[in-house]
């Protein structure tokens, strides 16, 4: 049997900063901006499975004035070509790879078409890669034509691919359609996927000739075996990769074709690393609307935030839901093949006649399941568990903690509840540390100049909270929001978006230049040591009760050890545990970058 002898490094050492940091470090604040007012957005990050670099999904707008994309002060590229004819700007799509530093070490971009500024994201793939969902449109020449033949995309190679549009019918008028891609670690596009909704309007009922839009991408996440999971709604036939329709929607009795109208049923697609469709899942039964809006993946299982509309009966897979509320967030824990494990359905109601729920998200730590939002109304489990927020017009950050082994309601509280009364607030993610289980920490933003972008953190069992604990990370920017967030557990780093139309302040002092008129601040801090899996440097002897080390796809345990060891992947996903009890014991894992008792462990 030959072993790989592990080699564990000091990161705080590797890193050359000082360890007894104890509020974050601002390293780097970049600023990623376009021509237009309304193009520029930041669509998703995350931290690669297999070393410390960090993936970006954008949108950067372009006009018949200046085309060009900038990151850092210089040009990444040129983008389409916008016809003043037209209604739109052209949003041009790019994903980006960056080191723990700001540097960008490649990115792809588009050159034609105009891509959707708040739909998808990127997950990251065991080979070190990563899986970008977008979603795009042909760009317009007045009247609902098409201006480009094709989706042109410029891959981190230089590679061009071109991605034609369905001339069904011989009607190739403006309408969005779906892409999947995937990307190697040195930026090769390996493939593209398309998912397709009808324009036909035989569906709907008020006499519409043509369907534009009738597909939202909300969600996307990848497992460590590199399958990927993508959710969102549709209102006409679904179909992927040029094939025959493979999902017929059911609650669009009521649509009139545009497309901000609540109806269409939720989808969740399961796709190979190859890019073959190997499941689709959605609901048999009536509801107004159904959403998938947010996905996790955490130690062999899937949890989603469904978002459902109205009062309904429906069935996912034998699993039998019902609602109540106006809206309905709905927690569904599944296995890998699609199959419902629990769902907790929640209550939406309204609260002086108004009530919203977006940006929601959910992650998983061991037993504690968090679930983030921006909301305002009221949010019940029972009767007597519930957050109600202040009033109707201001929506609020929420916080709810519950158990990822059968769904229940721990407990919860919103923004204002918390003390924290500074106006239009969002909560975007919940996470614990390695080292640090009786806290949470929140990340999420408050509308105004002065408090901005922020992490605070709360009691885990009881989510009290202390306004000293808040971390104003970027202020300034306008009235910025915040966007997109990634965590490095092994470093203890963390990387946000924020998007303002004036200059940003990073937390210490840095001041970005003014955006030349609504920008996105990429910026990466180092955070203090209970951030980080401690992981130092150690030299295996023969008198060491436990030795880890790894095999060709898998990791290894010997010894007499009376514990159970979590394996987690570099973006701080469980991804399975190992039982020694005092024999050998192995978990079976693709090629990457783990860590295992807090050591990293390379499986070759």
């Amino acid at each position: 049997m030959k072993k790989v002898l592990l080699t564990f490094l000091s990161i705080s050492c590797w890193l050359g900063l000082n360890a007894q940091v104890q509020s974050p470090e601002c390293l780097w604040g970049n600023l990623f901006d376009g021509a237009t007012t309304a193009g520029d957005q930041a669509v998703g990050a995350t931290v690669s499975m297999v070393d410390s670099s960090v993936y970006w999904q954008l949108t950067g707008g372009s006009d018949g004035k200046s085309r060009a994309i900038e990151y850092a002060g210089h040009t990444l590229f040129e983008g389409a070509e916008y016809d003043p004819s037209g209604t739109s700007y052209n949003n041009n799509l790019v994903v980006m790879k960056t080191d723990n530093s700001g540097r960008q070490l490649w990115n792809l971009h588009s050159i034609t078409c105009d891509f959707a500024n708040n739909e998808g994201g990127v997950a990251s793939m065991p080979d070190g890669g990563v899986v970008f969902v977008t979603k795009v449109r042909c760009g317009d020449l007045g009247g609902g034509i098409c201006r480009w033949e094709a989706i042109t995309l410029v891959d981190g190679l230089g590679n061009t691919t071109d991605i034609q549009w369905n001339n069904a019918d011989n009607d190739v008028r403006r309408y969005y359609m779906g892409l999947i891609g995937r990307l190697d670690a040195d930026g090769k596009l390996l493939w593209v996927r398309e998912i397709e909704t009808s324009r036909k309007a035989a569906a709907v009922n008020s006499g519409v000739e043509f369907i534009a839009e009738a597909l939202k991408l909300a969600s996307v996440i990848t497992d460590t075996s590199g399958n990927i999971y993508v959710g969102g709604n549709y209102r006409t036939a679904m179909s992927f990769a040029g094939k025959d329709s493979i999902l017929i929607p059911e609650n669009i009795e009521s649509w009139n074709g545009d497309s901000q109208s609540n109806v269409g049923d939720l989808f969740l697609l399961k796709i190979d690393s190859e890019g073959n469709l190997v499941k689709t899942l959605t609901s048999k039964g009536d509801y107004e609307m159904g959403n998938v809006q947010s996905l996790c993946y955490n130690n062999g299982e899937l949890y989603a935030v469904l978002d459902i509309r109205g009062i309904s009966d429906f069935d996912i897979c034998g699993k039998r839901i019902q609602t109540e509320g106006v809206f309905n967030p709905v927690i569904l824990k599944m296995d890998t093949d699609l199959d419902p494990v629990w769902a907790t359905v929640l209550k939406g109601e309204t609260v002086q006649g108004r009530f919203g729920f977006q940006n929601s998200r959910i992650s998983v730590d061991g037993d504690n399941l968090w679930f983030t939002s921006q909301m305002n109304g009221k949010i019940s489990y029972s009767a007597d568990e519930y957050v109600e927020s202040f009033n109707g017009s201001t929506r609020e950050g929420m916080l709810l903690k519950f158990k990822a082994e059968d769904g229940s309601w721990q407990c919860g509280t919103l923004s204002r509840e918390s003390g924290y009364n500074t106006g239009l607030t969002g909560y975007l993610y919940a996470f614990q540390t390695p080292e640090e289980k009786h806290k949470v920490y929140v990340y999420g933003y408050v509308m105004n100049a002065t408090v901005g972008v922020f992490l605070r953190a709360y009691d885990a069992e009881t989510l009290a909270t202390d306004v000293a604990t808040e971390w104003r990370l970027v202020t300034g920017g306008g009235v910025p929001t915040a966007q997109c967030f990634a965590y490095n557990p092994v470093e203890g780093y963390i990387y946000l978006s924020a998007r303002g139309n004036k200059s940003f302040n990073l937390m210490g002092g840095e001041t970005t230049s003014a955006p030349s008129g609504w920008g996105v601040l990429m910026a990466g801090f180092k955070m203090p040591e209970n951030f980080r899996t401690g992981v130092d440097s150690i030299v295996l002897t023969e008198e060491d009760s436990t030795v880890i080390y790894s095999e060709k796809g898998k990791i290894v345990v010997e010894g007499n050890c009376n514990a159970t060891l979590k394996v987690y992947d570099l973006t701080g996903r469980l991804v399975g545990m190992i039982h020694p009890y005092g024999f050998l014991n192995e978990l079976s894992l693709p090629s990457g970058l783990y860590i295992c008792n807090g050591k990293k462990v390379m499986v070759p």
